[in-house]
Formats: structure tokens, sequence, C-alpha cells
């Protein structure tokens, strides 16, 4: 059977990927209400390249931010689950 850690290290990128999918979505659902527009997309050679380009750099801060979170809490779930099967480890 296996263990937390090695559910928490399958869970991980898959909450990861989750996580960036859904920092997309509300970006765009963000600009979508603010704009009325959808979000331009690479290829939109109608929109001018500094609205593609704001909001490219948007997206990867909001998926960047996301995937930091996500690997900040499965460290610490890993740590967790590390020292709660390591009698050695909480005693030191």
């Amino acid at each position: 059977m296996a263990d937390k850690r090695d559910l928490i290290k399958i869970a991980a990128p898959i909450a990861a990927i989750a996580a960036t999918w859904g920092a997309r979505q509300a970006l765009g659902a963000g600009y979508r209400k603010a704009t009325g527009t959808p979000p331009p997309r690479n290829e939109d050679i109608e929109v001018p390249l500094r609205k593609v380009l704001i909001f490219a750099v948007l997206s990867a801060v909001a998926a960047s931010v996301a995937n930091v979170l996500i690997t900040r809490a499965v460290t610490r779930a890993t740590a967790t689950a590390t020292s709660s099967h390591n009698p050695a480890a909480q005693s030191s």
C-alpha cells in the first residue's frame, strides 16, 4: 500500500497543473469582466501587441504564483509525512 509521501508525490504535479489552469481561467474571466472582450491570444493580430503582452505577463505571474503556493504546500505536506513516519526525526 502506498504511504502518504507516495500519494503526495503523485498528487503534487496534478495539483500544480490544476492550480495553474485555475489561475489562468480566473485571470481570463477577470479580463473578460473588466474589458467586455475575451482575453487576447498570441495569434490575434488585430489586437494591439501591448494588450497581448500585458495579458501574457499577467498570465505568467498568475501561473508562477499558483505554482509557488502549490510547491510550498506540497513541501510542507511531504515534511509532515516524513516526520510522522520517522520517530527519530521527531525526537531530535
